[in-house]
């Protein structure tokens, strides 16, 4: 790595705090997390006694920072709740991993740091900059705008071979080996691989497809959007990632079932497989042979990858076990290595199996009940009939970004920004959003910006039901004498 992609590394912070000085804080942090996720160089610098200073640790600084220096209010006012309490343990399980290692207190801080920057932070701002109504338009506008500018520079490298990464920053971000498929090239750009572009593209799309399929967005910087969905979904296609597009494909079901037929039954049904595959797969309950039969229908190269996947994971679980609550910590201590040569064996491709290697099955409980947790409340809080918009499609992402750390390992702030907006969001807000029920800022109206019409005093006379007149009795009985008469004037 050359020394410019250090250079941008380092300038990057400052430039990304003067962001939030023309930008309102919001639109600042949507773009510093986003932009930065998509043109930083994959590389980071070392330093002596702190953690690396990466990617990743660069946008999570600059967030918190733009935040702290802009609104701190709103980090003063944000409140836990227990939909984060998954999160916070996820963020809080390396230290604890590293303690019953004993691999000491500075390695459980710098992995506790290092995961709270990765995943915590970022869960973090969509709780507090983007849980409410504008913001989460604003969040998906700004993963389909990311997919809208990956489009020409996918397009370049799909012809061209992936070489931005390698023009621009001195090195490739990963193994050429990869990117050939059907006999063309998978752009990578400027991400890790050419998985990770393509499950981008897919994110982009069915944002895009979503938000204009059901009004809330019609025209982006003047131009309309029908013809910029048709170009985002012919670019995920060329990306040649045909799990992403079997995602994308499975993202649209689950949105038009629940328009068409009010069900949310597709949705739970993928929630619901992604640890029980995680549990059939650690138990030993099933291997996997099936799966790979019909991939070799398709091509045998997909079959042998597959079957090479599976072949790994066996092997991965059974070092995982030796230690199943906390896992075995960093250091690649979870790997599989040759006790003759003491080389490294295994191939890890699932994010689950790290987890679950590293952390446990603690870690691997928290971050998948964290992942999964923005469909199920979606579900919870919002009718089939009001998934519309932006929170759906929203929760969708992360459940196909979750379905797809099934198969690999490509974390992504901007999904996990997502989760903690989708989680945040109230009940009557997701309603209101679905139902369309919002003002011209975006906003549900307050019920003093809504008129109330009282009606008039002869119109509630006449709607008032006819009453028979009560006619008073005259008694009997002779009057008490203790009761005193009244006097006549």
């Amino acid at each position: 790595m050359n020394v410019f992609a250090e250079v941008v590394l380092i300038v990057y912070l400052p430039a990304a705090l003067a962001l939030y000085l023309v930008f309102p804080p919001r639109r600042a942090t949507l773009i510093v997390l986003i932009g930065g996720w998509l043109f930083l160089p994959v590389t980071g610098i070392e330093f002596q006694g702190i953690p690396n200073y990466t990617k990743m640790s660069a946008i999570a600084m600059a967030v918190v920072l733009g935040t702290v220096g802009t609104e701190p209010k709103r980090l003063l006012n944000f409140r836990p709740r227990w939909f984060d309490v998954p999160m916070a343990i996820w963020c809080f399980v390396p230290f604890v991993t590293s303690m019953s290692n004993d691999l000491g207190v500075y390695d459980g801080l710098s992995a506790m740091l290092t995961q709270t920057l990765m995943w915590g932070v970022p869960w973090l701002m969509g709780r507090v900059w983007f849980s409410d109504a504008e913001g989460m338009r604003e969040l998906a506008m700004g993963v389909m705008i990311g997919g809208m500018i990956y489009v020409p520079l996918c397009l370049y490298e799909v012809r061209m071979s992936p070489q931005l990464h390698n023009t621009f920053y001195g090195a490739p971000p990963s193994s050429f080996i990869h990117v050939g498929r059907f006999g063309g090239f998978r752009p990578v750009v400027f991400m890790r691989s050419g998985l990770e572009v393509g499950l981008w593209m897919t994110a982009g799309t069915l944002a895009a497809f979503w938000l204009w399929t059901s009004g809330t967005v019609r025209q982006v910087f003047g131009l309309p959007l029908g013809p910029l969905v048709g170009g985002l979904a012919i670019t995920a296609v060329l990306c040649k990632s045909l799990g992403a597009l079997l995602l994308l494909i499975a993202g649209l079901g689950i949105l038009y079932t629940a328009r068409w037929t009010r069900l949310a039954i597709p949705a739970l049904m993928l929630a619901a497989i992604i640890p029980t595959y995680m549990y059939v797969r650690t138990t030993g309950t099933w291997m996997g042979e099936n799966v790979v039969n019909v991939a070799a229908s398709i091509s045998e190269a997909r079959a042998q990858s597959l079957g090479f996947r599976f072949d790994n994971e066996e092997i991965l679980i059974e070092r995982a076990i030796e230690r199943p609550v906390f896992g075995w910590g960093g250091w690649g201590r979870s790997r599989v290595t040759d006790e003759d040569t003491g080389t490294d064996v295994s191939t890890t491709d699932g994010m689950w199996i790290i987890a679950m290697g590293q952390y446990g099955i603690v870690g691997l409980t928290a971050l998948t009940t964290a992942m999964l947790l923005p469909i199920v409340l979606l579900w919870r809080r919002c009718p089939t009939r009001y998934w519309r918009g932006p929170p759906a499609v929203l929760a969708v992402i992360v459940l196909l970004f979750m379905a797809d750390n099934l198969l690999n390992a490509m974390p992504n702030p901007v999904y996990m920004m997502a989760a903690g907006a989708v989680c945040g969001m109230p009940a009557f807000l997701m309603r209101a959003v679905g139902a369309g029920q919002l003002n011209q800022r975006g906003q549900v109206p307050l019920p003093s910006q809504t008129r109330t019409v009282q009606p008039s005093r002869s119109r509630t006379l006449a709607r008032a039901p006819r009453q028979r007149p009560v006619i008073a009795r005259q008694s009997t009985r002779p009057p008490d004498p203790w009761t005193p008469r009244p006097r006549r004037m």
